[in-house]
């Protein structure tokens, strides 16, 4: 226990901490990062990036969509949309910028070669036929223009690297470009700028509930104390935890990313908890007429280990996250586990160090006579005593229940339930997504086996003979691929009519006709096919239709290309590699979540020393687990590996209330009281701050739903959820199982 002068050692030494802190606080950057979610050493991620180098790599598109009432080919807006992708490949950033009105056709003489408008609203005289033609020619449908003739799409092509800074002027520009020209109704699409406003939201969440979860904690603080000096220390040290880690989040450069929005709740929340037992401890010695001296130590001897061991599983609990093979579970499990710490450590030192210097009727306001809560406490215990065997029969029915219930539940994610709802960002995706059948994309890594090339033309038609058989697909859209290069100068070589959009008769037709492919469009060739012609890249345009869906679509594929004579087909790409390994990597948390079982059943037997104290810590945790998973089957939340953590978060959270209950029942036993005489003392001395710190964390992860990200609204949900039914489990289940394993007979 600290001495007074260690005390004032701890205050004076907080000041220049949070300081520093503060400063980090204005140190920390914030990134939402796609690819960060897929898993790492593996196979499948090392030959896509792999693969790739081989291709001369472009920047990211962004597709900007023009829609207006009425028909699009009026020459007046197809002239606006013309000066519109003039201007857009001036914006900063930009490598290039192509619509309808600025493509060109290649038209192919023995004296020069021509590059004439695909549209020209300015010389057209016929808006009406050019119109039709275009809809018939398979290159403009989904890329170009949408399916049903109702948008235009101008693609706008980025530099490769940039920062957030540089990502910021872009956005601004192209926005600011679009409202000077005043279009009727434009929406946009591409990972520049899904990647700026994600960003944003992030950032605008994490203050978000930094606010809201301290407003709850004050407001629980007021509530509980009703003195000024109980609820600001109490306030102060939840506060000064926060700082403290967030400090260190902002010196330790790395940026937070779509997982740390839990930062700032987890943080109150679990602060909060450590506070109020040590306070609420404190306070009560204090009543029963102990000196400021005694109550600290007796504090420190009580609460202080069950309060550190309850922190060292939370923290564990995180800890084990650190097995995941994705980085952003790895880097929240790790820097959660910090930030339980953290809270306590602060909550310990700074908290002991101030209630010292205060009485108890300045940090609580007195009462008398049973308060309602201690009331309700008292009635349970009897109602465990009373209805044990209807205690035990609904516990089992409940178990069953959602037993079917968490069979019901599915991996068929989608890309439009983690875009903000009723966000601008998630209309235009559904739109986009809608008009051209699909922005996800499918990648496909062709390999030409030994002794063939895709420049040869038995297998540009075997190729060609595939991509026929993929179009007959329903489930996808466009599907790109070196060929179509091919296509357009055999196009230009013999005229203008789509009959011509096809491969060349011969070889010999072939070889003149790259020449010029290669001398017109050499860049965009070279990032579908390598220089050698042994390698090509194929990209197939898909819908969000869900995983399940795609799955089915990358088994016809599979099946389609195997044992083929020319090449090897590989799949690959983020979509199909994070859809592959989905149920490994939710798999993969679950064991995180039995590696954490397993070592807090470590260190409660030994705190303990008592196996079945293991076993009664462990039951009434796990049954929330299986209700919480029974509710995901039941209301359809789809799994996923950031919805998986919720298990393995609300195990190592929810424990604590049991190992708290457990430590105050083991007290009044070596104290020497009989087993139904502690079980109510424990309920009239620990259950007060078990309801409190469990009202506190169902409020707190309660406020996530107020996100407009679906995940965090569903971990919100689901962690709420989960610990209020630990805290009945707690509360009726717990006592039923300390009578039965428990009771003289069976120690």
């Amino acid at each position: 226990m600290l001495t007074q002068r260690g005390r004032l050692l701890v205050l004076v030494l907080f000041a220049p901490l949070t300081i520093l802190s503060i400063v980090g606080l204005y140190r920390i950057e914030f990134d939402f990062n796609f690819e960060a979610f897929l898993p790492e050493d593996n196979p499948d991620i090392a030959f896509y990036r792999d693969f790739k180098e081989n291709f001369t790599q472009g920047g990211s598109t962004v597709k900007v969509g023009i829609e207006r009432d009425g028909s699009l080919f009026e020459p007046e807006f197809l002239e606006k949309v013309r000066r519109f992708t003039v201007c857009a490949r001036r914006l900063p950033f930009v490598e290039g910028a192509y619509s309808l009105l600025t493509l060109k056709d290649y038209i192919y003489d023995p004296l020069q070669s021509l590059r004439l408008p695909v549209l020209d609203a300015r010389t057209s005289k016929d808006l009406r036929a050019d119109s039709l033609r275009i809809m018939s020619d398979l290159r403009f449908p989904g890329n170009m223009i949408s399916y049903d003739g109702s948008m235009l799409f101008i693609q706008i092509t980025t530099t490769s690297e940039w920062g957030q800074d540089e990502e910021e002027g872009f956005v601004k520009a192209l926005n600011d470009l679009l409202s000077e020209f005043d279009f009727e109704d434009a929406v946009l699409a591409g990972y520049p700028v899904f990647h700026y406003h994600l960003t944003k939201y992030q950032s605008f969440e994490f203050r978000f509930f930094t606010v809201v979860g301290s407003l709850i904690m004050l407001v629980c603080m007021v509530i509980l104390f009703q003195r000024f000096w109980g609820s600001f220390i109490a306030f102060a040290s939840v506060i000064v935890g926060m700082l403290i880690f967030f400090g260190i989040l902002g010196w330790s450069g790395r940026p937070v990313d779509l997982m740390g929005t839990l930062f700032p709740i987890l943080l109150v929340i679990v602060g909060t908890s450590d506070v109020i037992h040590i306070m609420v401890k404190y306070i009560g010695e204090l009543h029963l007429g102990k000196s400021k001296q005694e109550a600290l130590g007796i504090t420190f001897r009580e609460v202080g280990m069950a309060t550190f061991l309850t922190s060292l599983t939370t923290a564990i609990g995180f800890i084990s996250l650190a097995t995941s093979n994705m980085p952003p579970i790895r880097n929240f499990g790790l820097y959660a586990a910090l930030g339980v710490l953290v809270a306590f450590g602060t909550a310990f030192l700074f908290t002991t160090a101030f209630i010292s210097r205060f009485s108890e009727s300045a940090l609580m306001k007195p009462r008398t006579g049973p308060r309602p809560i201690t009331r309700m406490l008292l009635n349970i215990d009897h109602l465990t005593k009373t209805h044990t065997t209807g205690i035990v029969v609904v516990t089992m029915v409940l178990i069953v229940i959602c037993g079917i219930g968490a069979s019901r539940a599915t991996l068929n994610l989608t890309v439009s339930r983690d875009l903000p709802f009723g966000s601008k960002l998630l209309t235009d995706f559904k739109t986009i997504d809608k008009k051209v059948r699909g922005l996800n994309t499918l990648d496909i890594a062709v390999q030409v086996r030994d002794g063939y090339n895709l420049y040869e033309l038995k297998v540009q038609r075997e190729l060609d003979r595939i991509e026929k058989e993929l179009h007959k697909n329903p489930l996808h859209g466009p599907l790109i691929s070196p060929l179509i290069a091919f296509r357009i100068m055999n196009q230009a070589w013999k005229g203008p009519s789509s009959e011509n959009y096809t491969l060349a008769t011969s070889q010999e037709e072939f070889d003149k006709q790259y020449a010029i492919a290669d001398r017109f469009m050499g860049k965009s060739l070279r990032s579908l096919l390598s220089e050698d012609g042994k390698e090509a890249w194929l990209f197939i345009n898909v819908p969000d239709i869900g995983s399940e869906r795609l799955w089915e679509l990358n088994e016809k594929i599979t099946a389609l290309t195997s044992d083929n004579p020319y090449f090897r087909i590989t799949q690959s790409g983020p979509r199909y590699i994070f859809d592959k390994h989905q149920k490994l990597l939710v798999f993969s948390l679950l064991k995180s979540l039995g590696l954490a079982v397993l070592i807090v059943s470590f260190f409660v037997a030994l705190v303990f020393r008592n196996w079945r104290f293991v076993v009664i810590s462990l039951i009434p945790n796990i049954i929330p687990l299986v209700v919480t998973a029974g509710a995901m089957g039941y209301l359809g939340f789809q799994v996923d590996p950031k919805i998986a953590i919720v298990f393995t978060v609300a195990f190592g959270i929810a424990v604590d209330d049991s190992i708290h209950f457990l430590s105050r029942y083991k007290m009044e036993r070596d104290k020497g009281f009989d087993i139904n005489t502690a079980i109510h003392n424990t309920f009239a001395e620990s259950g007060k701050p078990i309801f409190l710190t469990s009202l506190i964390l169902f409020f707190g992860f309660g406020s996530l739903v107020l996100s407009s990200f679906p995940p965090t609204f569903t971990i919100g949900f689901l962690l709420s959820l989960t610990l209020a039914v630990a805290l009945a489990a707690d509360f009726f289940l717990l006592p039923v199982l300390i009578r039965w394993l428990l009771s003289p007979g069976k120690q």
